[in-house]
Formats: C-alpha cells, sequence, structure tokens
C-alpha cells in the first residue's frame, strides 16, 4: 500500500516530523520505502563524543554503523566533533574518529569543540595526551575532513586551528567559526614581515567569519587574519563578519574590529557586533 505513493508524499511525511529523533527511527522501520528518506533525514546532523562519554553518541557507536550500513555515511552533511585531551577518555578514540571521518564524503559542516575546563588552556594539537601517535592518526583524519570539496563551514571551540589549516594543501571552506581560538604563532621574520601563502595552491577568500572571545583570550584580530593569510585564507571578500566579545576595552576593541574591516570594506554585506559584560559580577548582558 504505502509502496504506491508518490515519492513526494514520503518526504513530506518526514518533513513533518522534522528533527523528532525518536519519531524518526520509529518510521523508519515502517516499511521499506519510508526507510532511506527517514535515515537521510536521521544521519543528516549528527554529534560525537569520546568514547567514555556516558549518554552520548560516540565514534566506536558510529564506526559499528557505518561498517554495518556504509551508505549512511553519504547521508552526513553536518558533524559536531567533542575532542577532550583527558587520558581517562581517549582510550579507543583514535582508529574509531579515523573511520569515521573517512567515510563522510558530501559533509559540508564540521565543528570541532575541545572540551576542557579551563577552556582557555587547551593546546590539543600542540601538547596532545598521553597518545601521541593517536593524535597524529586523528589529525590526519581532520585534514582529510578539512580538505573535502563539500565542505564549506568550519567551526572551531578551543582549538589550534593554525595548526590543523597548516596540514591542509586546499580547503573550500567558505564561512569560518573560530571561538576561544587558539593558534601557533610564527615567528616574525628578520625583514620584520611574516610570510603569508606558504604552499597553498589557491587563495580562499571567506564569505563570513565569526570571532568569538572572553577577556582572558591572547588573541588579536590582526594575528588571526596574518595566520589565516598564512594558510591562503583571505579575508578581503567578506560578506559577514560577526564579533562577540565577553569583555570590552574601546580602544583595543575598535583598533582590533578595524584590523578586519579595513581588508573587507568594499564587500562586506553584515556586519554584527555583541557585546556581553557582568552585570554586577554575575549576570551577564548584551550590549
Amino acid at each position: 500500500m504505502l509502496g504506491a505513493f508518490p515519492q513526494e508524499i514520503y518526504d513530506d511525511i518526514i518533513r513533518h516530523l522534522k528533527n523528532d529523533r525518536t519519531a524518526l527511527r520509529a518510521t523508519s522501520l515502517t516499511c521499506n520505502t519510508l526507510l532511506p528518506v527517514s535515515q537521510k533525514r536521521l544521519f543528516s546532523r549528527i554529534a560525537l563524543y569520546p568514547t567514555l562519554t556516558a549518554g552520548c553518541p560516540t565514534a566506536s557507536h558510529f564506526r559499528w554503523i557505518l561498517i554495518n550500513s556504509p551508505h549512511i555515511g553519504s547521508y552526513v552533511k553536518e558533524l559536531e566533533l567533542h575532542l577532550c585531551p583527558d587520558k581517562t577518555t581517549w582510550t579507543g578514540w583514535s582508529p574509531s574518529l579515523d573511520f569515521c571521518l573517512r567515510h563522510l564524503p558530501h559533509l559540508r559542516m564540521l565543528a570541532l569543540k575541545v572540551d576542557q575546563i579551563p577552556p582557555c588552556s587547551s593546546g590539543f594539537i600542540m601538547r596532545p595526551p598521553e597518545d601521541p601517535k593517536g593524535v597524529e592518526k586523528i589529525m590526519q583524519a581532520l585534514t582529510h575532513a578539512v580538505q573535502l570539496p563539500s565542505l564549506v563551514f568550519l567551526d572551531t571551540y578551543c582549538l589550534d586551528f593554525s595548526s590543523l589549516l597548516s596540514r591542509c594543501r586546499n580547503t573550500t571552506i567558505r564561512e569560518l567559526t573560530l571561538s576561544r581560538p587558539i593558534m601557533t604563532i610564527v615567528p616574525v621574520a628578520s625583514d620584520g614581515n611574516e610570510s603569508t601563502n606558504s604552499g597553498k595552491d589557491d587563495i580562499v577568500y571567506l564569505d563570513a567569519l565569526r570571532l568569538e572571545t572572553v577577556e582572558s583570550d591572547n588573541t588579536e584580530a590582526r594575528l588571526i587574519r596574518n595566520s589565516l593569510s598564512r594558510q591562503g585564507i583571505s579575508l578581503e571578500r567578506l560578506t559577514r563578519f560577526s564579533r562577540i566579545a565577553w569583555s570590552y576595552n574601546g580602544g583595543v576593541f575598535m583598533k582590533e574590529l578595524w584590523d578586519i574591516l579595513e581588508g573587507c570594506s568594499e564587500t562586506l554585506e553584515t556586519l554584527e557586533i555583541q557585546i556581553v559584560l557582568a552585570t554586577n559580577g554575575k549576570h551577564p548582558s548584551r550590549v
């Protein structure tokens, strides 16, 4: 009976379920006709956590899914990946994650989060945990993912983005989010200049950049711009720029803002500024 309906009917059924994962799972078991479209919606966006994170989907579990149903990997468009440099959650993480990242051919969005307290001390890539070989394996897999032709959006939190991007020969990202960014500082050359675009095949022009920092972050917008430039990523054609600051120093903030805006004044269409200040030392307020 169900098989007699046009495919558009099944698409509408799944569309009404939106992101109700329980309903999608139940619908996928109803009949073979509803299975593919249910799986496409169910696996279009996933989040993976370290192996020993209780109650959360892990790379080990998703690897098992991909081994038994390889086609699922082609449905994944958005991946949120939580990295934790705690050796107690590290066991078994490397091979599973490496496998998963190499079986997502149509990935469009990759969000990398280093879950650690305090986040500003995170040096996951530069100062890896007890398993350096495992970290290198993960870095190779992340490099593969960032270089996918389908990837257009990269989101990092407390990650050394410069070390990651420096490994990528080609990338097609157009939207970049840097939250609590960490970067490797390259020494200034003897002539006082910093090298740019070292070894990259083509310059990538970002469409959108979102930058979020707090007071303790020792990160200047100028350094971020230069670091991206060294990786062959230019801000000269930005159409959208978002700046979120969890502290405010008028002179410094405006100078950093200008460091970004001066290079894209002719193309910028949207500028978003949020300044989050503490009220009475407790509750933040947005300006």
